[in-house]
């Protein structure tokens, strides 16, 4: 401090003014970070909203199209199954996106759509929580911080064919996920 004071007025009014600036410009950079951030993740939201509905919608279109036709389902055609090619149409749009699309269960059959960790998590919050209907976060995977999605979606009717109890499941899923 004693070295503040030997200066003369005009260099202690730069330095006060110097730190004055320097205080006022670093809240407005923090300010703009988050303001930033936030659009980032926002954006981020919306696009992974848009992408979760089209998932869905299309899981719903397959599932009553095979209802309505009385399609049966087999080996040969696992790939109409509404949450296998919703899977993979979703493959395809990720890969148009640099997104990685992903749909789990608490109920799988296929080891694929096991939940990991964190989105075991979010699916036990769902359970607790009906009405919640969505979760988002910034999650690391291996040690990189990645925005991460979940949608909650109402299993139907047709779903507990193969999501329902195991043992009901058609002989065709038990074959291909003992």
């Amino acid at each position: 401090m004693s070295t503040f004071i030997r200066f003369g007025l005009l260099t202690k009014v730069i330095l006060t003014i110097a730190v004055i600036m320097l205080v006022f410009f670093s809240i407005t950079s923090y300010l703009t970070y988050r303001q930033q951030r936030a659009l980032i993740i926002e954006g981020a939201t919306e696009k992974a909203r848009i992408v979760a509905f089209e998932a869905i919608r299309t899981r719903e279109y397959l599932s009553r199209q095979l209802q309505d036709g009385d399609v049966e389902l087999s080996v040969e055609r696992y790939g109409l199954i509404p949450v296998v090619a919703s899977t993979r149409i979703g493959a395809l749009v990720a890969k148009d996106l640099d997104y990685r699309i992903r749909q789990i269960s608490n109920r799988y059959r296929n080891p694929k759509n096991a939940p990991d960790p964190f989105e075991a998590k979010v699916l036990d919050r769902f359970i607790e929580n009906p009405y919640m209907e969505e979760h988002q976060a910034i999650a690391q995977i291996d040690g990189e911080p990645v925005f991460r999605y979940l949608r909650s979606f109402t299993v139907e009717e047709s779903c507990l064919e193969c999501h329902g109890d195991p043992k009901q499941a058609p002989d065709y899923i038990k074959k291909l996920f003992p």
